[in-house]
Order: C-alpha cells, then sequence, then structure tokens
C-alpha cells in the first residue's frame, strides 16, 4: 500500500495508542523469597498460599492501574543465592520472608538493591525508622497488649495456658505476652514450649486439659 499523507498521520496518532496498549500487558513483577523447607515451611506454605490467592483475585479485578501483577517465588532455605536471584530484573518489591533469621539474611541484599521489603516475620528490632522493610502484621508489641486486654475485659478469662513455639519469635511472643497477662491479673496456669514442626501436641494438650485454664 502507497504511503499517503493520511496513511501516515494515522499511523502516527496510532503508535502512542499502542504503545501505552502494550505497556499496560506488561506485569507488574513482583517476587517473594519464602521458607518453603525446613521448619517454617508450614508458615512459609500458608503465606504462599495467601499471595497467590491475592494476585489471582488482583489480576481478575484488572490489575493495578490496568496492568497485571506476575509473582516468581525462591525458597529461603537456598540462602543468598536465591536472594540474588529474586533481585534480578524489573522487581518492585520482595515479599517474605516470614521468619526472623531469614530476613536478617536477606535485608542487607534488599537495601543495597534499594527495594521496599515486606515480611512476615514479627521481630520488633527489624523494622527502623526510614528503612525500606516492612511487616505485613502490626507485631507482638501490638498484639499482645491487645490481646491480654481481650482475654481479661472481652472473654473474662482469669487463668489460661500458653502453649508457644520455642522459636526466637515464639519466646518473644510468649515473654510479652506473659507480661501483659499479669498486668491484667490474668494468672499463667500452665507454660507449655513446643518443638517447631512437631507432628503432634498430646502432652501439651493433656497438660491444659487437666489445667482446666
Amino acid at each position: 500500500m502507497p504511503i499517503t499523507r493520511r496513511n501516515l498521520t494515522a499511523g502516527l496518532m496510532a503508535a502512542p495508542m499502542c504503545a501505552r496498549f502494550a505497556r499496560a500487558q506488561t506485569p507488574l513483577m513482583f517476587t517473594q523469597v519464602i521458607e518453603l523447607t525446613g521448619a517454617a515451611a508450614r508458615t512459609g506454605d500458608a503465606w504462599r498460599n495467601g499471595v497467590e490467592m491475592a494476585v489471582q483475585e488482583i489480576n481478575a479485578a484488572g490489575g493495578v492501574l490496568g496492568r497485571p501483577l506476575q509473582m516468581i517465588t525462591f525458597d529461603s532455605g537456598n540462602g543468598h543465592a536465591e536472594v540474588r536471584r529474586a533481585l534480578e530484573g524489573e522487581v518492585l518489591a520482595l515479599l517474605g520472608p516470614v521468619t526472623s533469621g531469614p530476613v536478617r539474611m536477606a535485608a542487607p541484599q534488599v537495601r543495597a538493591a534499594r527495594l521496599a521489603q515486606i515480611v512476615g516475620a514479627d521481630a520488633s528490632d527489624l523494622t527502623t525508622p526510614g528503612g525500606t522493610l516492612f511487616r505485613a502484621s502490626p507485631g507482638p508489641a501490638v498484639r499482645m497488649p491487645r490481646l491480654a486486654t481481650w482475654l481479661h475485659d472481652d472473654a473474662g478469662a482469669r487463668r489460661v495456658s500458653l502453649v508457644w513455639s520455642n522459636t526466637e519469635f515464639g519466646r518473644g511472643g510468649r515473654d510479652m505476652l506473659a507480661r501483659e497477662l499479669q498486668a491484667h491479673g490474668v494468672q499463667v496456669a500452665t507454660d507449655h514450649a513446643v518443638v517447631p514442626g512437631a507432628a503432634g501436641y498430646e502432652t501439651e494438650v493433656t497438660a491444659v486439659a487437666r489445667a482446666a485454664p
């Protein structure tokens, strides 16, 4: 077809529209580095399922600014190499890990890449003012006082049993909750640390039942 002024004008007018359409179809890339193996694999799997469900719902609603989300998942159990892989390319943000140790392992590389990092870990020392690391939950410093208040004021509890995971996160949360319960006058009837990833908790459940909290 010969190039006429009309054809050329129409082509020039269509070019920006085509570029915007192509950009609208380009996915917004996110990656996540989570615990898919090891003691925290169950928690990592739950996080992954939640993220995948959210991505599906967002994309079904039209994405973000007309662009779909794309998530690629890496196992934090493979160490620094997986974090480096997760940071390659045009990544907008990194999700995970979900426990404090792997978060501390990944954080320096994420900071160096100048990316936002949204983690599942709750340790209060992970976030600093002006930093780029964000917790997906408010953390035990907010949750535990609210839980203790609810147990005392709303549930009317006067004796409770504590069953907690014997990890850094579990110990910190247990200590904080125990202090808040004491401040509210709620007695700790029994106190049980459980091994992460244990197949069952029959001993602890029996002890709790006997204590009748």
